[in-house]
């Protein structure tokens, strides 16, 4: 008698949890200051373990790619400059900077300098919103 192969979950492949987390509807209203770490750490794990980090990354990838601004390049280059002009000599201070050149040029608005195509941004909440409410349950409230 042949056994038959157990099927596997592709792990590329996002799923919905069979308990989703229950999240309380007053969570919208947290902040910087209010927000719940345990609660956080147990979304994150809920979108690892079911695939979606994984999804989200793709998607942010392929829009960042697909965009015509060819942002990619466009770090690349920066952060080449640095380097070569001598301004920066070691990697973490390279992304550091980097990091901190992307933040001001996004407070600044539009897609200017470095800042991330409004597009992408767009993209990117778009698709952890999808995931979100793939493995997460919001309890409380009217509707």
């Amino acid at each position: 008698m042949a056994s038959s192969p157990v099927p596997t979950a592709n792990p590329i492949t996002p799923t919905t949890p069979a308990t989703p987390l229950r999240i309380p509807k007053a969570v919208a209203t947290y902040n910087q200051d209010t927000q719940d770490y345990d609660l956080r750490s147990q979304i994150n794990i809920q979108l690892l373990d079911t695939g979606h980090i994984h999804t989200i990354h793709e998607a942010l990838l392929h829009a960042l790619h697909a965009h015509p601004s060819d942002w990619p390049s466009r770090i690349q280059a920066h952060a080449l400059q640095l380097l070569r002009s001598g301004e920066i000599t070691s990697f973490p201070k390279l992304v550091e900077r980097v990091l901190a050149d992307i933040k001001r040029d996004q407070k600044r608005g539009a897609d200017v300098g470095l800042a991330i195509p409004a597009a992408v941004v767009e993209e990117g909440v778009r698709v952890t919103k999808d995931s979100l409410e793939q493995v997460c349950e919001v309890i409380g409230g009217n509707d």
